[in-house]
């Protein structure tokens, strides 16, 4: 998970000192990226929340 953090960061990093984009579009697609992240997290979390699992049912095993 370190990695990929590291990951994000340094091609971000890299496409500004290249000029290849401004700043304020990689902090856009950084905040982005987390806020679609966050989404799809909430999203499953809800999901498994709402969704009956008969086998988890206190059957004790």
């Amino acid at each position: 998970m370190v990695g990929a953090g590291v990951t994000v960061v340094a091609v971000g990093v890299s496409r500004v000192v290249l000029g290849a984009h401004w700043l304020t579009d990689v902090v856009t697609g950084w905040t982005t990226g987390l806020g679609w992240a966050a989404t799809v997290i909430t999203a499953h979390r809800l999901h498994l929340a709402t969704t009956h699992h008969p086998h988890r049912a206190g059957s004790g095993s």
